[in-house]
């Protein structure tokens, strides 16, 4: 058997040189593309993450503005409801006020009255 010349052992370098850089290229690639996938997936997840909260976050707002506006609500039929009633106090009182100064009237008259005839 015959030894292969100097060239043709250095292009046998070269062929396996080559062949060696372009699997570490495509191994590089491959966990290039692997990392690619894990970093979207990890992304993809937070932002699925952080869109759940944030739905949450608007729906416990929703529901306090609901609580909110149900409570306005309630106080304002509170307010009116002790204004009414109120109102209602205001005109008996006044009617009571009424009855007093009529019936202190009278009872003055009948003592003039009294006076006059007991003076006659």
């Amino acid at each position: 058997m015959q030894k292969p010349s100097y060239a043709a052992t250095e292009l046998w370098n070269v062929l396996e040189c080559t062949l060696f850089v372009h699997n570490v290229e495509k191994e590089a690639g491959k966990r290039v593309a692997e990392a690619k996938k894990e970093w979207e997936a990890s992304h993809t997840r937070e932002l699925f993450e952080k869109d759940r909260e944030l739905e949450l976050t608007e729906k416990l707002h929703e529901l306090k503005l609901k609580e909110l506006t149900d409570d306005v609500k309630r106080l304002e039929r509170e307010l009116t409801a002790t204004r009414k009633d109120a109102a209602e106090a205001n005109k008996r009182a006044q009617d009571l006020a009424l009855k007093i100064v009529e019936g202190t009237s009278r009872s003055r008259m009948a003592s003039v009255a009294a006076n006059e005839s007991a003076a006659a």
